[in-house]
């Protein structure tokens, strides 16, 4: 199992890094399973 620093997490949860990303791959993820 990966884990993420807690230095790290916070500093992408303060800049919120990943939030679109994030919002983007659980878009497609859903899009994948709708399909197949």
């Amino acid at each position: 199992m990966l884990q993420i620093d807690p230095k790290m997490e916070s500093l992408i949860v303060k800049h919120n890094f990943n939030r679109e990303y994030f919002y983007f791959f659980v878009t497609n993820l859903e899009l994948l399973l709708l399909m197949g």
